[in-house]
């Protein structure tokens, strides 16, 4: 659409249905281009001007019928119900629902799903390379948000094959786990408190359940100090500081290895963001960058891999803003490539897949004039309460993790 040539009424039109296919669906951003005519380049001899007001307007969105118990009671009348919390935005309503039924049945929120303090605690650490039983298995399995990170549980959920409801308002959903699920349309809270509803009367049922699931999580023998060097470390500083920070605080983890270590320490207050399923590890540091401009009352904690930083390094060309605090595990290279199976097998390709370099920080943050330190790991991991609560300044904590 050119709004020079356009009419103002199609122009109007244009933008407002631009407008509502970013809201309905899945929610996204509205790309509108616009054509301009400038003196740079040759073979322009007038300037054309669209006339373009965009008159306010009121979206209505779709009206659901709400959800009764007696819609779902005979989904889950005598079943094993699993309830899974995909990558979501906050939502406090959910979160109430959630605080009721995690009593009922068991509920996996995943890392960015910004309901870890409800549900099953520490259970993606607890299902850590472990065969989980077949009288694990739920007879339905309902799924909110979405995707999610664990492998262990989707390795499970792949093999097992329930019957499966995806609860959402979006049309448009996958099938990460074989199941070939079945949309419900609904507000996720409305579905949850119809779900409790209809579960009450059996609650003694579904709670064995639950309770079966916490038992083979607290059986988890091992701890992440267990894992090869340099995770044992690095999972030790996350736990360390997400334990440390308070309620509410936003925290940005890059792709990879950190995002996993924070799904490993379970359950946290923190309002947890991570670009998955969305480009790798290119904009991890760009999003924490807008999201400490556009909260600037806010402490904002970006954390990330050494590669992951220098990839996305241009995020720091600008004015940084005072609230933002930047951890970055310097372990000289792309050291998921360790702890996957499929390179470890192949050490010969580590130059070309791990890109092991051994670089100092300190010269990046001259470089974009924010404030360096350097901790060794174990030291940080020592003294993480004076690092949370350094002054409110951009600064690059840099972590030297070496053996």
């Amino acid at each position: 659409m050119d709004a020079r040539s356009e009419s103002t009424l199609s122009s109007n039109q244009g933008i407002y249905d631009c407008i509502r296919q970013g809201l309905e669906g899945i929610p996204g951003p509205t790309h509108i281009n616009i054509s301009l005519s400038e003196p740079i380049y040759e073979g322009i001899e007038t300037l054309k001007k669209a006339n373009l007001a965009i008159a306010p307007f009121v979206y209505k969105s779709p009206h659901y019928a709400p959800v009764l118990p007696s819609d779902v009671n005979s989904l889950v009348q005598n079943k094993k119900v699993m309830l899974v919390i995909g990558m979501h935005k906050e939502s406090s309503i959910l979160s109430d629902v959630l605080a009721k039924l995690e009593n009922a049945i068991p509920i996996f929120c995943d890392i960015s799903s910004q309901q870890t303090n409800r549900g099953l605690s520490n259970w993606d650490w607890g299902l850590f390379q472990r065969n989980i039983p077949e009288s694990l298995k739920p007879e339905l399995l309902i799924t909110m948000g979405m995707g999610i990170l664990s492998k262990s549980l989707k390795t499970a959920l792949n093999k097992w094959n329930p019957k499966h409801i995806h609860v959402g308002l979006h049309d448009e959903i996958g099938d990460p786990f074989k199941t070939q699920p079945e949309l419900w349309k609904a507000h996720e809270a409305d579905f949850a408190e119809a779900l409790f509803q209809a579960i009450f009367p059996e609650v003694e049922v579904h709670n064995t359940y639950k309770q079966n699931w916490e038992t083979f999580i607290d059986e988890q023998k091992s701890t992440i100090t267990e894992l090869e060097f340099p995770f044992n470390l690095e999972a030790q500083f996350m736990s360390v500081f997400l334990k440390e920070l308070p309620d509410n605080t936003r925290v940005h983890l890059g792709n990879s290895m950190t995002v996993r270590y924070g799904s490993w320490v379970g359950q946290t207050g923190c309002v947890i963001l991570s670009n998955r399923g969305v480009s790798g590890i290119d904009g991890c540091l760009s999003t924490a960058v807008g999201d400490a401009l556009a909260n600037p009352d806010e402490p904002i904690w970006a954390v990330l891999g050494d590669v992951s930083a220098v990839y996305d390094s241009h995020a720091l060309w600008t004015t940084l803003p005072q609230n933002l605090k930047i951890v970055v595990y310097n372990n000289s290279g792309g050291r998921i490539f360790d702890f996957i199976s499929g390179p470890r097998e192949f050490p010969s390709m580590n130059d070309y897949i791990q890109t092991p370099r051994t670089f100092d920080f300190k010269n990046l943050a001259e470089l974009f004039a924010i404030k360096h330190e350097a901790y060794p790991i174990q030291v940080a991991i020592d003294t993480i309460h004076d690092i949370v609560n350094l002054p409110n300044q951009s600064r690059l904590i840099e972590l030297r993790v070496s053996e």
